[in-house]
């Protein structure tokens, strides 16, 4: 298994794995992206759950920013007996996984890949650093660095929260809506929303940055650009609007 000695690891970046088909490669053309690790087997009884919700998470933010990177461990009661191509087959034809499946590796012990020495020396388990089954998982951040571990009983789609947080897709969401909100606010009490007290009062201080920023690259966009949002969605902002006036 390729890499550095881990003492030079300071990401996961630094680090060089190899292909189903035992070529090198190089985890750091994965820098800028949001990871999401995976020791994965074939015949454990956890592999279609996380196999299929593995594929969906892939195809829904695989756009975004995300990737899978898919280990084929054969540690758990050899429940991954086949080659690494064996593996890549199995999740390509069963489960359409179109993320990278790796050469096997070993995640524990003495002869554990480099990888997933990083892995376990950045977020340890309930019970130590081992890995303790197949399809533990680790979400690393864009810079290589581990966020989050999970064990194999956390679905992959229960991650999805921590996933769209790592994107940076909730921060852009809430600025989104801040923005909408304080754009009917503006059409509504001009004079009100003429001062930067306003804005504060309905857009939470951590967020002003990201506020002023999407309000300085649409400031010459009418309201007309928000034509789009059904009149359901309007009333909500004037409901909310209304209910945060009246408790002022």
């Amino acid at each position: 298994m390729g890499g550095r000695p881990s003492v030079h690891q300071k990401s996961i970046h630094d680090i060089t794995v190899k292909d189903a088909k035992g070529k090198d490669a190089d985890l750091s053309i994965y820098k800028g992206k949001v990871l999401l690790v995976v020791n994965v087997a074939s015949k454990c009884g956890y592999t279609n759950l996380n196999y299929t919700q593995l594929t969906e998470l892939y195809s829904k933010y695989k756009d975004k920013g995300f990737e899978i990177l898919a280990f084929p461990c054969n540690q758990f009661l050899y429940q991954e007996p086949g080659s690494s191509e064996d593996a890549e087959q199995f999740a390509c034809t069963r489960f359409k996984a179109e993320y990278p499946i790796f050469q096997k590796v070993k995640v524990n012990g003495k002869d554990s890949a480099p990888v997933y020495k990083f892995l376990k020396a950045s977020k340890g388990g309930f019970l130590g650093s081992s890995i303790k089954w197949n399809f533990t998982k680790f979400l690393v951040d864009k810079d290589g660095q581990v966020i989050r571990r999970y064990g194999t009983s956390t679905p992959p789609l229960a991650i999805e929260a921590d996933i769209q947080k790592a994107l940076g897709e909730a921060r852009e969401q809430s600025a989104i809506s801040a923005f909408t909100a304080y754009s009917y606010l503006r059409s509504v009490t001009p004079s009100l929303a003429k001062t930067r007290k306003a804005s504060e009062f309905f857009i939470p201080q951590h967020k002003i940055s990201s506020f002023d920023k999407l309000n300085n690259t649409l400031q010459l966009q009418h309201d007309t650009e928000f034509d789009f949002l059904s009149e359901k969605f309007k009333t909500l902002i004037k409901t909310a609007l209304f209910e945060t006036y009246r408790g002022a």
